[in-house]
């Protein structure tokens, strides 16, 4: 195995072979300053979705744990500031994107979107 081409980008489901997706999850353990970087601000939130669409109902689990532990705390209305729009719009794409789904997958992303409403509301009052 040592001999093998190491390659840090390996392709992989994730954003372009470079981000996988599921490492959002991720985000939260990691002590790293992208933690307190606003980075999903530079993600279009269309290629987000159609990347989380395609993974498999538990995948989906672990990235809005993810999600939802990265915004938690008022970090929201701190150093994830810039992340407010992008979260309104993942939001509201995902409402729009979850229509067409078959019933079963719907219902447990329009659950898991669910989680975000106090967290939007947050937004709402300090605009």
């Amino acid at each position: 195995m040592a001999a093998l081409p190491w390659n840090p980008w390996q392709l992989s489901r994730g954003m372009g072979g470079r981000l996988r997706l599921e490492s959002v999850a991720t985000l939260v353990r990691n002590t790293h300053s992208v933690f307190s970087v606003p980075i999903l601000a530079s993600i279009p939130v269309g290629d987000f979705w159609d990347q989380l669409l395609k993974l498999e109902p538990l995948a989906q689990s672990k990235v809005f744990s993810g999600l939802k532990a990265r915004f938690e705390g008022g970090r929201l209305s701190k150093e994830l500031s810039a992340e407010g729009a992008w979260l309104r719009e993942f939001d509201r794409l995902g409402r729009e994107r979850i229509k067409d789904l078959n019933p079963i997958l719907r219902a447990q992303l329009k659950q898991r979107l669910s989680l975000f409403s106090s967290l939007l509301a947050e937004i709402e009052e300090r605009e």
